[in-house]
Formats: C-alpha cells, sequence, structure tokens
C-alpha cells in the first residue's frame, strides 16, 4: 500500500511541478527531436543584387512559426469538422472472444468444464436527434471558419511586421549615410578654420568649435551605425532568422509617389468591417456559441436510436463441437425526465457565451474603426510631412552654401557656419525619417482596412498602392 501511493494524483503532481510558486520548475529531459529550421541559403540574393521586400516577404510567410502555427489549427479545425458529421453515420463494432470456464458442484462431484470461442458484430445508429448532431457540425464549421479567419490575421500581421521593420532598416541606413556626410562638412569646416587660423585670420576659439562639432558629428554616426546593425537584427528576427543573420537590402527611395488619399475615412472604415480577419473571427464565434447553444438545447430532448448484434459461439469442448447462432436487435427511445437542473444550466451556460461573444464583436468593431482612424490620421500627416521635409532640407542646404562660401570669403563668422551645419543635419534626418514615415504609413492603413496581404507587396515598396 506504501508502494501504491507513489501514484496517486497528488504525489504524480507534486513530482511534475516545481514544489511552490517561487520555486524552479524541475528539470525536464530534452525532446527527442528538435524542429527544423528555416532554409537560409533560399534567401540568398542573386549575384550582384539585393533582397527586395517582395522577396522577404514570401520567405517570412513560407518559413515563420507564427503562420505555421495558425495554418496547423485551421488544418485541425477541418478535421474536427468531419469527425463531427462521423455521428450521421452508423457505428459497426467486430469483436473476437475465447473462453474457458471450469465449475463444481456437489462437494467436487459435478465437474463441468466449458470451452468456446466465437466472432461477434454489432451495429449502433443513432436515427433520431432532433438537431443535435446538425448543431455540432455546425459548430465545427464555424471554429473552422474562424481558425481560418486567424490564419489570414496571422498572414497579415507577419506582412506589416516585415514591412515595418524592412523600412526602419532602409531609414536607418539612409540616415546613417545622411550622418556621413554631416561629418565629412563637419571635417570641412574645421579644415577651414585651422586654415584661417594659420593665415592670421580667425582665432583658436574657432579651431577649436570646429573640432567640436566634428567630434560631435563624428559621435553621431557611430550611433547611426549602431542603429542600423540594430534594425538588421530587426529584420532577421521578423523573418524568422538569427539576429546575427547578414541581410543585403536596397536603399530607400530617394523619392516616393506620395499622393493624396482619393478615400474617406468612412469608406475605409467600411472596407475594414468587410475585410478584417480578426472582425470576421470574432463574428465566427459567434455563430460557433449559437450552434454550440442548439447543441445543448437538443441534449435534453428524447432521441431514438436503433441497434444490432449478432454472434457465433463454438464449443471446444471433447464430446461435442456443435455451435450456437445468436442474434438480436432493438429500438431505444430515450427520454431525459430529470438530471438534477444540468441540462437547464448547460443551456443558461450557453446562451451567456452568445452574449459575450457579441460584445467581444462589438468591442472588436471599435478597436477596428480606432485603428483606421489612427492610420487614416498618420497617413494624412506622413503625407504632408515628406514635402514639408523635402523643403526644408532644400533651404537648409542653401543656407548651409552660403555660410560656407561666406565663411571661406572671410565674409562671415564661424558660429554662422556651425549653426548652418546643424540646421542641415537635423534637415537631412527629418527627410530621410518622413520618406520612412510615409511607407510605413501606407502598409498601416493597407494593414488595418484589411487590403495589405503578399499581393500588395510590390506596390507597397513603391509607395504606390492604395488603401
Amino acid at each position: 500500500m506504501s508502494g501504491c501511493l507513489h501514484f496517486t494524483p497528488e504525489r504524480r503532481i507534486d513530482t511534475a511541478v516545481a514544489s511552490a510558486a517561487s520555486a524552479a520548475p524541475p528539470e525536464l529531459p530534452a525532446p527527442a527531436t528538435r524542429p527544423g529550421k528555416p532554409a537560409l541559403a533560399t534567401l540568398a540574393p542573386p549575384a550582384g543584387k539585393t533582397l527586395s521586400l517582395a522577396a522577404l516577404v514570401d520567405f517570412a510567410l513560407r518559413k515563420s512559426p507564427l503562420t505555421r502555427a495558425a495554418w496547423y489549427d485551421a488544418r485541425a479545425a477541418a478535421a474536427q469538422v468531419g469527425s463531427r458529421e462521423a455521428a450521421y453515420y452508423p457505428v459497426v463494432e467486430v469483436d473476437g472472444q475465447v473462453q474457458f470456464q471450469h465449475q463444481t458442484a456437489f462437494g467436487g462431484k459435478v465437474v463441468s468444464d466449458s470451452a468456446n470461442w466465437g466472432p461477434a458484430a454489432t451495429l449502433s445508429y443513432l436515427v433520431l436527434d432532433l438537431g443535435g448532431r446538425a448543431a455540432d457540425v455546425d459548430e465545427a464549421r464555424a471554429q473552422l471558419a474562424v481558425a481560418n479567419f486567424t490564419h489570414g490575421a496571422a498572414l497579415q500581421d507577419l506582412v506589416l511586421k516585415v514591412e515595418q521593420a524592412y523600412y526602419q532598416l532602409l531609414a536607418a541606413k539612409a540616415l546613417r549615410e545622411a550622418t556621413a556626410s554631416n561629418l565629412r562638412e563637419a571635417e570641412t569646416a574645421l579644415e577651414a578654420a585651422v586654415g584661417r587660423q594659420r593665415a592670421g585670420v580667425a582665432t583658436l576659439a574657432d579651431v577649436l568649435q570646429a573640432k567640436t562639432a566634428a567630434s560631435q558629428a563624428r559621435l553621431t554616426l557611430r550611433a547611426a551605425e549602431g542603429l542600423a546593425e540594430t534594425a538588421k537584427g530587426v529584420l532577421s528576427a521578423a523573418l524568422g532568422l538569427p539576429a546575427t543573420f547578414e541581410l543585403e537590402v536596397g536603399e530607400l527611395p530617394a523619392t516616393v509617389a506620395v499622393r493624396d488619399l482619393d478615400k474617406s475615412v468612412e469608406s475605409l472604415v467600411a472596407e475594414a468591417e468587410r475585410q478584417r480577419p480578426e472582425l470576421a473571427a470574432a463574428r465566427g464565434q459567434v455563430a460557433r456559441a449559437e450552434a454550440h447553444t442548439r447543441s445543448v438545447w437538443s441534449a435534453g430532448l428524447p432521441n431514438l436510436l436503433f441497434a444490432g448484434s449478432a454472434n457465433r459461439q463454438l464449443y471446444l469442448n471433447p464430446s461435442t463441437t456443435a455451435y450456437g447462432d445468436n442474434y438480436g436487435a432493438q429500438l431505444l427511445l430515450r427520454v431525459p425526465v430529470f438530471d438534477g437542473f444540468r441540462d437547464t444550466y448547460n443551456n443558461r451556460q450557453s446562451e451567456e457565451a452568445v452574449q459575450a461573444a457579441l460584445a467581444r464583436v462589438e468591442a472588436t468593431e471599435q478597436q477596428v474603426v480606432l485603428q483606421v482612424w489612427t492610420s487614416y490620421q498618420a497617413l494624412r500627416t506622413a503625407t504632408q510631412r515628406v514635402g514639408v521635409a523635402r523643403d526644408l532640407l532644400d533651404s537648409a542646404k542653401a543656407s548651409a552654401d552660403v555660410a560656407t562660401g561666406r565663411y571661406e570669403a572671410g565674409a562671415g563668422t564661424l558660429v554662422d557656419l556651425l549653426i548652418a551645419q546643424a540646421a542641415l543635419s537635423s534637415a537631412r534626418a527629418q527627410e530621410v525619417q518622413s520618406r520612412a514615415d510615409y511607407l510605413v504609413a501606407l502598409a498601416e492603413l493597407a494593414h488595418d482596412t484589411g487590403a495589405l496581404g503578399p499581393r500588395s507587396v510590390g506596390r507597397a515598396a513603391q509607395g504606390e498602392a492604395t488603401p
């Protein structure tokens, strides 16, 4: 008995998990097999070329464990539909048995030994259930629709994640080049200050100020290089690759095809309500809950069953080789009368679950509208910023050119030159970020309206996609 205590439920639980919430869990054996990793060779760009956004998205869709998990969930839901539909078919079972029996009576004076064997077959079929099977099938089909919509949402989320990481990497690379230009201009200003000091027309303070500006530009360049490497790791992780994987991507477009939105926010919201898979999945949960309610309700109704059986017993006694055949059939009417109000509570539970699913649909609709509104306003702002940032950059370049010429000619001060160069550095950074923000905002609005997918990636990469 003490040995059996080891197999009690409490003992099994205590030995399978940590001894307390604050304790470390027990060491678990390593899995026999490890999940396979993506084939990195398939992501190599053609010779002399860089990886396009479309290629990156295609790789992520094929290799991402998130989309793969959602796909397998959908396949499991499809198998569940077949399992529920099996209730419409009869159940046939074939058995075989071998039996030996020894009996004694009257103090052992009468001894009887018998041995027999034989096959048996049974058939059962639910003739009538007043809608229970149909409700179960409808529930499974609704769950399949939910799984498919969830898979679609996972695909759209992954595409957006890759696009965001891709454009941020391009922006980081462009910002690195912009800061490199700032450093070159700062070093040019330093050389000019040193030359003017040697000619006796500038002070040591001018040289020190120019050297400080050059050091600051060098420090900014190092930070930009670090941001570019970090962005590369973020993109690799979005693709399901190690952060250390080397990616060769292109450059941020020098210009983007900025266009004003030709649709109102109301029409975009209407598109989102039709196309967003998350919203469709929430509505599918309502259909599933309603079908479950019908299934629970039918459990308290009468049903009619048919059962039939047939078997043959062959006797192996030495005195006889006779056999016997048995068969029978029955029609069973089952009428539930009282079950402790279990069906009543189950009905109430399923009805409340329907109301909860309806409330989640309403919450999802509100969230979708908010996302579309936010993305719409973000894209409008990003569209305006592209033109303003370009004008700012042009004026900052002209101002810096004038300040450089005046300083080299001895008509301007070093302070004026440094101020103009600082303004140019800031304008470059803002102009680069405005282009990247526009492309990201375009992708986010397409995602929030449910229009973002693998087919729209190529157009979005050129700034041509319209939500």
